[in-house]
């Protein structure tokens, strides 16, 4: 009989000590899982695009065409271009009338203003007090091969090309003034 009680005991034993370690692989088998890492999902991302250039102040493309003061010429600017620390801007005039014009100004009175700067620029002139530009004769928009009559002749329904060069400006934006047409405002100037 004491060997069916020592082997009771020992079933006993054996089923507690079977339990213990069934429960301890259990808690083993918990930790070793929260100490893995998770799997994350991978996401792929592209770099962030460039910021997009600042906006360039916005003016008025060329050409644009004023009426002159008097009514009798369409005025185009054509040109407002910087190249060599000089502004060159190209005037066309067309007569609209059915008559011969006759038009002139003192080149004095031509002049921009630099919209960034709060500026106003003449005309150059060269070291010998000679505006640059044309057709110029003794200080005045005028035909050089007739200077004594001042001012240009425009033949009905002609045009006449005139230019002037100034200082070039800090801006990208100019209101042009000439005397003998409306003022060319918000003009974007080429580089």
């Amino acid at each position: 009989m004491l060997s069916k009680k020592y082997y009771l005991v020992f079933i006993i034993l054996a089923t507690f000590v079977f339990q213990i370690y069934s429960v301890q692989a259990q808690t083993d088998a918990a930790v070793q899982k929260t100490q893995e890492p998770t799997p994350q999902a991978t996401t792929i991302t592209a770099p962030p695009p460039p910021p997009p250039p600042p906006p360039k102040p916005k003016g008025t493309p060329l050409p644009i065409t004023n009426m002159s003061m008097d009514g009798n010429f369409d005025v185009t600017l054509r040109q407002a271009k910087v190249q060599d620390g000089i502004l060159t801007t190209v005037l066309l005039y067309k007569n609209t009338t059915n008559a011969r014009v006759k038009m002139g100004f003192p080149i004095a009175d031509v002049y921009y203003v630099d919209n960034q700067a709060k500026k106003k620029y003449l005309v150059l002139q060269d070291e010998n007090k000679k505006w640059l530009g044309a057709p110029i004769c003794k200080d005045q928009l005028s035909d050089p091969n007739a200077c004594f009559r001042g001012g240009v002749e425009v033949p009905m329904q002609g045009k006449q090309v005139v230019w002037f060069k100034f200082p070039a400006p800090t801006s990208d934006i100019i209101n042009l003034v000439i005397p003998s047409a409306i003022p060319f405002e918000n003009v974007a100037v080429t580089r």
